[in-house]
């Protein structure tokens, strides 16, 4: 789920970016964003759960500037950990039997033949599936972390304002 942040009182920047080309202004912004959404993504990599890292290397950051609209968008998950959102969410424990007439036992997976399921080097008949607990690290991320991304994101912006005062 994506959160919009918006931040009023910055009337000098506003004029200041009237004055530039819309091309440059983009770029500004966008930069910030960027810088903003790299400070929860790194946040997000610390707190993601690792085994073999591939979750946490599956955080990225990527930003556009679009019909003069500039945006930044924090991805989980690529092919290695396209389990992202499962590990973010979780996933109920399954059940068998349909939603009006449900059993409500737990969904039992049963290989095609007699031990065919090897669960932990041990063969087994069947399993039952217990569903995976919600571990919330980028939602996590996102709300310790906004306020110091907003504050990055500012003092990148900042910056770039007065090195392009400088130019002029």
């Amino acid at each position: 789920m994506a959160a919009l942040v918006e931040i009023k009182g910055l009337d000098e920047i506003n004029k200041f970016f009237q004055n530039l080309p819309a091309k440059l202004e983009g770029s500004i912004v966008r930069g910030g964003l960027r810088v903003g959404a790299k400070s929860i993504a790194e946040k997000a990599r610390l707190k993601a759960p690792s085994k073999s890292g591939a979750l946490r290397s599956g955080i990225r950051v990527t930003s556009s500037v679009k019909k003069g609209v500039a945006t930044a968008t924090i991805h989980a998950g690529d092919n290695k950990s396209w389990y992202a959102h499962i590990i973010e969410f979780g996933s109920g424990s399954h059940y068998s039997g349909t939603l009006k007439k449900s059993k409500r036992k737990p969904y039992k997976i049963k290989g095609k033949r007699k031990e065919s399921l090897v669960i932990n080097g041990r063969r087994v008949t069947s399993v039952i599936h217990p569903g995976v607990k919600p571990r919330k690290y980028m939602r996590d991320a996102f709300d310790r972390g906004h306020e110091e991304a907003i504050q990055s994101a500012a003092k990148y912006m900042r910056a770039r304002i007065a090195r392009e005062n400088l130019k002029r």
